[in-house]
This record gives structure tokens, C-alpha cells and sequence, in this order.
């Protein structure tokens, strides 16, 4: 006679994961839940039980919940998968976890609509899994395929009635995943009016249906952007005055102009962007136009410093430049502009503004030993340790705007060294890969919606924007040089 103890041996059989404890909730306790159905299961301790009378007595009593458990190839979903196909391994970040490695696509779709209360829950990160497969999902299917995937599978389930309402919940799971698909600022799927028809001519579907407390899951987020963090920190710009020279700015608002800068090139970046390498292959021009724009004003505002501190002819005049350029980094910690603040830093670390010795012995010692601290925060060791420790305490509706080139960096060497599909099943999606672009890209993702509430000033936006630029780094260093000799 077999035992529960050896049916618990069984069921965990189904997931092949090496290292991993089962949960304690996902030991086997069908039998005192089904008798709560009041379904009679004294077949369970029958010398002649077989998978298949399991499996039998499941459908027969319409537990589709347990079907999915111990029989995730289940023929009523017209599924020829099984669970063990998709291969888990031990997370080495947790005790008792496991992370999805690779698996076909319809599966992926299948395992993002399991039910609230699903075992699998008990092991594997959902939330990480859902948030990410929407942002990285059109590397493998289009959004219209999945949004004709989740509807098939809603119709799937709705040609069965289960006893205890299972096909609810993965109703209720379905529609979860459109409402988190749409709410995801950062991804502008729907603005396809093709796709948004299609989503609105489902959603009639469901009302006509009338399930009105299901439709109310696909209501849109809002954001709360009433108490922006640097409304009432910064007064309303000064009148600047003519601007002949970078120092007849202040530090403060030469930050907040360079945040508007970035920010309203951020906010225009899509996430497909990111995906298939469209920001470096061939066509990145039309492609990823919007992260090619910033990666090239990154490299502008680097040579910006660098020239508008050479302009001055005079040691105390660069050394005033380059005070600025500190306490301008020192304001763009505190507005989150990591991005701005490492090309500033990237220009005053320069060969040729370190050659202005001279100009260095002039800046006050609080000044360099600000410089230093700022220099250390967004130091590379630890692959920017210390920026991503701030990063990650952040608020996702504090304005920030990230370090652009770790993220495209992070995603060239994924693409360069990860391939799309597994290399044990081909066809399936390597989701080892896309998990961690996922996660690169989630950066933008949480702060592409944030706004900076300052005022533009367009004059100094254009002393930014359209300010002197001298691009070759030899022709920069041999002036260094030539001012070094002048000022001795």
C-alpha cells in the first residue's frame, strides 16, 4: 500500500530541482483538502492506485487545482507539457528557492497566470518573474501574440467549470498580469491603437460576462505626484542675467537644468530600446534613437567641462570653473543625478583638467575634500557598489536618473555573452538571460515616469546644450599643457 509519505515523494519528483528542500507548503495535503470537497478519496489507500486513477479521479471530480499540482500537463488544458520539463535550479541567494532557467514560451505565459494560492508560489519569486518577463518579453513574442496568449488561456479555462472555482483564479491571475502590464509606465505597448482595440474588445467580452468584480482588477494605476520631494526645496530661479561665461551661473541651478536635460530625454526611452541589441546593431539610429540621444549628451557634457575650463585664461579662473563643476556634483547627489554626476567627474578626472596643477592647489581644501567623497560614491569597485546601494533605498516616485552607461554596458556584454535560447532545448527562451536584463533595464523602468519640478531656463539650457564643445582629446590635453606653462 502506498503511504502519503511516499505520494509527498512522488509529487516532489515532479520538479527536478537539485539542492531544493521542499516548503512545507508544498507537502502533499490533497487528501484532507478534497475531503473538504466532501469527494470521496478512500481509493487513496488502495493496493492498486495508479498515476492515472489520480489523475482520473481529479478530472472526473473537477479538482483542476490539484490537476495543476501533480499533473501540470493536464489534458483539459490541451497541455502536452510537463513540469519537470522546465528545469529549476536551487537559488543560491535564499534557502528553500529556485529560479527559473530556461522554458518554451507558452509555458512562461502559463506560469505567469498560476493561481494566487498556487504551490509554486511557495519557491519561486513571482513578483521578481512577472516584472520582468514584461519588460523583456518582445525579445521573444510580440505584445500582440501574448495579449492572444493570455486571452486563450482565459478561454481555456472558462470551457471548464471547477467544483471549488479554480478557474476564477486564474481569471483573477489573468487579468492581474494585463493590469501590471499597463500600469508599467516605462512600457508603451498599448499606445498601438491595434493592441488597445484588441484589449477593450476583451474587456467588453468580460463585462458581458458579468463579472464586474474581475473587470475591476484591469483598473489603471495612478500616480501620486502631489508632493514632489524638491517642490519646496528650491526656490524659483533668480534672474540669471547675460551669461557670457559657465561661472556666471550658480551651482544649484546649473543642476537643476542639467536634471530637466536628462530627465526629458529619459522619458522619452522605450524598452524595446534595450532589447535585440537595437542600441548598438546595425539601424540603432532608428531603432533606440532615444538611448543613443543621451549616450551621446553624456559624452557632450563631459567635453562641456572640460572646454568651459580651458576657456579660462587665468589659474583663478579655472580654478573657480572647477569649484563650480564640484558643488554642481555636490547638488546633482542630492536631485539623483547619478548619470550627469559621472560625466562631470569623468571630465574633471580627465588628463587634461589633472594637468591644471596649478589650478588644483587654488581650490580650497573642503572643496577637494568634497570632490573626493563624491568621487569615492560613485567609485566602479564593486561594479558601483555604492551607487547601487543608494539606488536601491530610493522611492520609485523620488526623480532619479541613472547611470546609463553601466545599464547598456551590463546589456551588451548579457547579449554578447548569453544567447537567446537554451542551449539544452532549443527554441526555449534562455530565461537565465533575460532575467538579468530585466533587472538592468528595471532602473529605467521605476524612474522613467519621475518628473524634477524645476523651472526651465532656457538660456542656460542653451549654454548646456549648445555651449562650445571641444571634441578631440589631444588638441584639449596639448592646451592643458600650454596653459600649465603659461601660468608657471
Amino acid at each position: 500500500m502506498r503511504s502519503r509519505t511516499e505520494f509527498r515523494s512522488k509529487d516532489s519528483s515532479l520538479i527536478t530541482i537539485p539542492g531544493f528542500t521542499r516548503p512545507k507548503l508544498m507537502t502533499y495535503r490533497s487528501k484532507d483538502m478534497i475531503l473538504s470537497q466532501k469527494v470521496r478519496f478512500s481509493v487513496l489507500e488502495s493496493e492498486s492506485w495508479t498515476d492515472s486513477m489520480l489523475y482520473d479521479h481529479l478530472i472526473k471530480n473537477k479538482l483542476l487545482r490539484f490537476v495543476d499540482v501533480f499533473y501540470p500537463s493536464n489534458q483539459a488544458y490541451n497541455k502536452t507539457l510537463r513540469l519537470e520539463s522546465i528545469v529549476f535550479e536551487k537559488d543560491n541567494k535564499g534557502s528553500n528557492t529556485a529560479v527559473l532557467v530556461h522554458g518554451p514560451v507558452d509555458y512562461l505565459v502559463k506560469l505567469l497566470t498560476v493561481s494566487e494560492n498556487s504551490p509554486i508560489k511557495a519557491f519561486f519569486n513571482y513578483a521578481r518573474f512577472l516584472y520582468h518577463f514584461l519588460l523583456v518579453f518582445p525579445s521573444f513574442i510580440s505584445p500582440f501574440t501574448f495579449l492572444q496568449c493570455l486571452i486563450s488561456r482565459w478561454d481555456q479555462v472558462s470551457a471548464i467549470q471547477d467544483v471549488d472555482a479554480y478557474d476564477d483564479s486564474i481569471k483573477a491571475s489573468i487579468l492581474f498580469v494585463i493590469s501590471e502590464w499597463r500600469k508599467i509606465d516605462f512600457i508603451k505597448d498599448f499606445q498601438d491603437p491595434y493592441l488597445l482595440s484588441c484589449l477593450d474588445a476583451f474587456m467588453e467580452r468580460i463585462e458581458n460576462e458579468e463579472r464586474p468584480e474581475l473587470l475591476k482588477i484591469l483598473q489603471p494605476k495612478e500616480y501620486n505626484c502631489s508632493s514632489p520631494r524638491y517642490n519646496s526645496d528650491y526656490p524659483q530661479p533668480d534672474s540669471q542675467g547675460d551669461i557670457t561665461l559657465v561661472t556666471d551661473i550658480t551651482p544649484l541651478e546649473l543642476a537643476r537644468q542639467l536634471c530637466l536635460i536628462s530627465a526629458d530625454i529619459l522619458s522619452k526611452i522605450e524598452r524595446t530600446e534595450f532589447l535585440r541589441g537595437n542600441w548598438y546593431l546595425n539601424g540603432k539610429e532608428e531603432k533606440a534613437k532615444n538611448v543613443i540621444e543621451i549616450i551621446e549628451h553624456s559624452n557632450q557634457i563631459t567635453q562641456w567641462v572640460t572646454t568651459e575650463i580651458l576657456k579660462y585664461c587665468t589659474v583663478q579662473g579655472r580654478c573657480e570653473a572647477i569649484t563650480l563643476f564640484i558643488h554642481t556634483l555636490q547638488n546633482l547627489k542630492e536631485m539623483n543625478n547619478y548619470n550627469t554626476m559621472i560625466q562631470i567627474l569623468s571630465g574633471l578626472h580627465s588628463s587634461t583638467i589633472t594637468k591644471l596643477k596649478n589650478s588644483w592647489k587654488l581650490v580650497a581644501k573642503r572643496d577637494r575634500e568634497l570632490f573626493d567623497s563624491l568621487t569615492q560614491l560613485m567609485s566602479n569597485f564593486g561594479h558601483y557598489k555604492n551607487y547601487h546601494d543608494i539606488l536601491s533605498n530610493l522611492d520609485d516616485t523620488t526623480p532619479c536618473i541613472p547611470l546609463i552607461p553601466v545599464i547598456c554596458g551590463d546589456i551588451f556584454t548579457i547579449n554578447d555573452t548569453l544567447p537567446d535560447q537554451s542551449t539544452s532545448y532549443p527554441g526555449w527562451v534562455n530565461w537565465r538571460k533575460f532575467d538579468i536584463i530585466g533587472s538592468r533595464i528595471s532602473d529605467i523602468a521605476r524612474f522613467g515616469h519621475t518628473k524634477y519640478h524645476f523651472v526651465a531656463v532656457p538660456e542656460i539650457q542653451w549654454v548646456i546644450l549648445n555651449g562650445e564643445k571641444w571634441s578631440s582629446d589631444n588638441v584639449c590635453y596639448e592646451i592643458a599643457c600650454l596653459l600649465k606653462v603659461l601660468s608657471t
